[in-house]
């Protein structure tokens, strides 16, 4: 079911952040779109976290590895479920965008990029800079709040993303996350499916180093409690008496 969770949570951040975008992105502006990227995550978040974690992020998983919260095979299988749920997503959205009546046939699917033409036209550097510090802030904000365990957590993960992708979409489309940048890429192909390199690897490595500074230096350290055997057998005598 862990991995059903991650499927369907993915799915539906990319359906409701890239159908927002693409559908009515002229009508609720940045602000409109963050806010749907970042209430869909919370709101899956709060839904699945007992569950899987509630990661829907390629860059999360790794970092939860790295941090030690999850094996090898849990974090790829993961990945695997949540690349599927994004491709889903964009699947929907694209559907109803090519049977929107009128259509010329050239639309918004929720794209990341960079250069002439894209956005604000700021160029790869810039871009490549912005998607790696955050990345790195998503996740290591995620990892540190879900250790804590916070009622609020899901809020705040969600609020930051929400942030984050206002501050973004004018530079690159604001992905911090490889799964929902490689969707789009797959149905539009051409220029869109050549800079998604970028979105796969800087994330990717951003996500490893905030997971580095998790285990190394976290904020919120998780205490182990070491019950000694001595004192789990006089305990299991007083109950007896």
């Amino acid at each position: 079911m862990r991995y059903l969770a991650e499927f369907i949570g993915t799915l539906v951040l990319v359906l409701v952040g890239i159908g927002a975008w693409s559908i009515a992105g002229g009508l609720i502006g940045v602000i409109g779109v963050g806010l749907a990227f970042g209430i869909a995550y919370m709101a899956m978040y709060y839904m699945f976290a007992p569950m899987s974690g509630a990661h829907f992020n390629p860059a999360v998983c790794l970092g939860s590895w790295v941090a030690g919260e999850m094996t090898f095979t849990e974090c790829l299988w993961h990945i695997l479920c949540q690349f599927a749920g994004a491709i889903v997503g964009v699947f929907i959205v694209y559907c109803l965008l090519m049977n929107q009546i009128g259509t010329p046939g050239v639309f918004i699917l929720g794209q990341n990029g960079w250069g002439w033409g894209y956005g604000a036209e700021y160029n790869l550097w810039a871009a490549m800079l912005f998607e790696f510090v955050a990345t790195f802030i998503f996740v290591y904000v995620f990892l540190e709040l879900t250790a804590a365990d916070y009622s609020a957590s899901g809020l705040v993960i969600g609020l930051t993303l929400a942030v984050l992708i206002m501050v973004g979409l004018p530079i690159s489309g604001g992905s911090f996350n490889p799964a929902r940048s490689f969707a789009p890429a797959l149905f539009l192909g051409g220029i869109v499916m050549k800079q998604v390199w970028m979105f796969l690897l800087v994330p990717t490595v951003a996500g490893l180093l905030a997971g580095a500074m998790r285990r190394f230096l976290p904020f919120n350290p998780v205490e182990v409690i070491v019950v000694d055997e001595d004192d789990d057998e006089e305990g299991d005598e007083s109950s007896e008496e």
